[in-house]
């Protein structure tokens, strides 16, 4: 099974998910500099990732982008309503 590794990179202030970013390898550690600019996240398999959190672009994250159902099935197939196959499927598709 290929496992999908998410940074979902939460707004507090304004209460909304604002970037989902992929990572390779499970994510072991995370910091930013004083400004925010860059998410540097480094991974179980000793890579270090920087993510430019300026690049406003792709900054906001829409409204049901993420089916937060189709990855808890495809972890444990008993939750929620899809099948296994079903929530892979659906995962490719993100």
């Amino acid at each position: 099974m290929e496992l999908l590794h998410l940074v979902v990179v939460y707004s507090c202030s304004a209460n909304q998910v604002i970037r989902i970013l992929q990572t390779e390898a499970e994510v072991t550690s995370m910091c930013t500099p004083a400004d925010d600019s860059l998410l540097i996240v480094g991974t179980s398999v000793g890579s270090i990732c920087l993510f430019d959190m300026s690049d406003f672009e792709y900054a906001v994250v829409k409204p049901g982008f993420l089916n937060f159902q189709a990855l808890l099935a495809a972890n444990e197939p008993r939750i929620g309503e899809a099948s296994h196959e079903e929530a892979q499927s659906k995962l490719r598709e993100l």
